[in-house]
């Protein structure tokens, strides 16, 4: 889900037990790593939801897109772990936890606002009253059309949108034409399959 390299000084404020019991732990062992200085520690986190299989039922999922903004968050932070690792040369240590550090805090709340606004507007039914239950509901709104509009540019830039529209342009004989001569069959088919008439006219060539 998220994958973050943090700061020695940040993990120290978020989770100091974990940093006291590596340190511990690193200098009562017999790793050649033990002297090295602190600027040489790594320290990631790996943020994860984790839910047992037989609670993803299609009930749970049906209930849980109705949730506001508020009851969204509590039931996402519930299922939410947290992976501590920190790494001095060829020592580590791994350990989870279920609390959520100031530090995550601020991007899942961003991660669960576009959960909901992107499932609401990708639903038959948008329901506005949960869109606009989103914190800061109109800068996201901007935010994703802005990634969408550079994302479109790319694709013009590469040509594929040129490509796209000059596809859509085609008859569907001169489509079916086009995929019989680079073989693809199976495209073929499709394009027979839509449009029936065609294959009486393609069998007769």
């Amino acid at each position: 889900m998220i994958n973050l390299e943090i700061q020695l000084d940040k993990l120290k404020i978020d989770y100091p037990l974990f940093y006291n019991f590596f340190k511990e732990s690193l200098n009562n062992s017999q790793s050649r790593f033990k002297n090295y200085k602190e600027s040489r520690y790594r320290c990631y986190y790996y943020v994860e939801s984790y839910m047992k299989p037989s609670q993803k039922t299609k009930e749970y999922y049906k209930n849980l897109y109705k949730l506001k903004w508020d009851d969204r968050k509590r039931e996402e932070l519930k299922k939410t772990k947290v992976i501590i690792t920190m790494v001095v040369g060829k020592f580590a240590m791994s350990d989870q936890t279920n609390v959520i550090c100031d530090t995550i805090k601020p991007i899942l709340d961003q991660i669960i606002s576009r959960k909901i606004y992107i499932e609401q507007t990708s639903m038959n039914e948008t329901d506005n009253e949960i869109i606009n239950s989103i914190p800061d509901i109109e800068n996201l709104k901007q935010k994703i059309e802005e990634e969408i509009k550079m994302q479109k540019d790319f694709i013009e830039t590469l040509g594929f949108g040129n490509n796209i529209q000059r596809e859509k342009n085609l008859t569907p004989q001169d489509r079916l034409k086009k995929l019989i001569d680079n073989e693809d069959y199976e495209g073929a088919n499709e394009i027979i399959k839509k449009h029936p008439e065609l294959k009486k006219s393609n069998d007769t060539q």
